[in-house]
């Protein structure tokens, strides 16, 4: 079950914080800072590589996820226990999956102007440390909230006629009504029908 609920959860969040910055900037390049967040940094990875990222650098301090990383695709940098490091370049799009004080101002000095970074976590503390006037002067934008998968998850659209819960009939497909506005399906007093799109 937590299986389910980490894929449901942060695939989700790892697609919402790339994928829209993606859209905008076509092929720019990604960094994803690892820790605390295991499966999110590699579901960022993923998401990136996906939505054609130019390329995807993946910054941890542990050796089995830098792996899984490198086997996912990403150009991977080892860091230094609890990231206290200079940044290795300057990325369009960051995402900090570690939650920690040292991988915000990591991620913060690792943003190009302009750039965007991502926050997978509020956080585990009260308050957190950000360096405004270093974000005012660089231009960064960074972005923490829950994710909004609707209206960011590609569209599923089938081959085949499905009926669309927005077109679901009201009244029961044998009521007096139901009949009337030509619902479907089942003389069953009790049962709602669909309409096929």
């Amino acid at each position: 079950m937590s299986q389910t609920a980490g894929l449901a959860d942060g695939a989700t969040d790892a697609f919402s914080a790339v994928a829209y910055w993606l859209k905008q900037w076509p092929g720019a390049e990604v960094l994803v800072i690892g820790g605390s967040g295991q499966s999110i940094g590699m579901f960022a990875v993923q998401a990136a590589l996906s939505r054609g990222a130019r390329r995807v650098v993946y910054l941890d301090d542990h050796p089995q996820r830098l792996a899984k990383a490198r086997s996912l695709g990403a150009e991977v940098h080892e860091a230094p226990k609890g990231l206290a490091m200079e940044p290795i370049g300057l990325f369009p799009i960051v995402v900090d999956a570690a939650a920690t004080d040292a991988s915000i101002l990591l991620a913060f000095r690792s943003a190009e102007p302009n750039g965007i970074c991502q926050r997978m976590y509020g956080d585990f503390a009260e308050t957190t440390p950000v360096p405004l006037r270093h974000m005012y002067g660089v231009g960064i934008t960074l972005r923490v909230g829950r994710v909004n998968v609707r209206a960011e998850m590609p569209l599923y659209r089938p081959r085949r006629r499905r009926a669309f819960p927005s077109r679901a009939c009201h009244h029961p497909a044998g009521s007096l009504r139901g009949r009337a506005r030509g619902d479907r399906r089942s003389d069953h007093p009790g049962r709602l029908c669909s309409r096929w799109n």
